[in-house]
């Protein structure tokens, strides 16, 4: 089979950063994986740390017949939250980059550069962003740079975009890059958010506070999810959109990525044909 040996490795794919630089990408391949079967790109977290968020996935690839692409954002190339998190889309300034430059768009170059290479028939991928990469996912959704996934999974963000366009961009959507049809085409683009219920630390270490979090999002990750998908309704029908985004609670799972893709799995195994 042309393409990715199967087993697990590292890719340095050319020319994918929104500067032309390559990135490193690690992957797992099962031996039965086929060519149909989905394309699962993972998105790592705040720790950058894209090779123990590829082995937390190798099992489930095995288990569930898919294939993992997990592109590495390292603080180096990608240093701050402005850079990975919220996509490089404004500059020290504020000042809105050119489209091209923002991170979004590493994720379509990824996917093209590993069909390039032969063995993937797919002319789609689902994405799983978790924490961190959440946060990326979501706004790579809103801003309409994803609309080639087939399944778009947001686990466990720390903090999300106000959907409200009172809120200055990039805290709101007043400013924003994306007009109400852009809103709409995000809204109706099938999307899972994923909570896990013991994601409930106020104190948690790694959690966002301040500059975008305003005390009515709540107090922690998973109230904070919830006021996300509770106001992404109200915008949805006051655009007179059809929502295809829902809600997964996972039980008993706190900030962990290993939890998250044991739960995420099987949904993208049965919902992605």
């Amino acid at each position: 089979m042309a393409g990715l040996p199967a087993g697990s490795g590292r890719l340095e794919l050319a020319g994918v950063a929104p500067d032309g630089a390559s990135m490193p990408v690690w992957f797992h391949r099962p031996a039965s994986w086929t060519a149909n079967r989905p394309v699962v790109v993972v998105l790592h977290g705040l720790n950058r740390d894209a090779d123990a968020y590829r082995d937390n996935w190798v099992a489930l690839s095995d288990q569930h017949g898919l294939l993992i692409l997990t592109p590495e954002f390292s603080h180096a190339q990608f240093p701050g939250s402005e850079t990975y998190n919220f996509g490089n889309m404004v500059d020290a300034q504020g000042v809105l980059r050119d489209r091209a430059q923002w991170s979004f768009g590493a994720i379509d170059r990824v996917f093209d550069a590993v069909r390039a290479m032969g063995g993937v028939e797919r002319k789609g991928y689902v994405i799983f962003g978790h924490s961190a990469g959440a946060q990326f996912t979501h706004r790579a959704l809103l801003f309409g740079t994803l609309q080639r996934a087939e399944l778009v999974i947001a686990a466990n963000a720390g903090a999300y975009i106000r959907l409200d366009p009172k809120i200055d961009f990039i805290g709101g959507l007043k400013g924003a890059p994306v007009d109400e049809a852009g809103e709409r085409r995000a809204f109706e683009q099938r999307a899972i958010f994923m909570l896990g219920d013991a994601d409930n630390d106020p104190n948690h270490p790694n959690l966002p506070r301040g500059r975008f979090e305003l005390d009515e999002q709540g107090p922690h990750r998973f109230a904070r999810g919830q006021y996300f998908l509770r106001s992404a309704a109200s915008r949805a029908q006051a655009l007179g959109a059809k929502l295809a985004w829902r809600q997964v609670v996972v039980p008993g799972v706190a900030h962990d990525n290993a939890g998250m893709a044991k739960a995420a799995a099987p949904l993208i195994a049965t919902e992605v044909a």
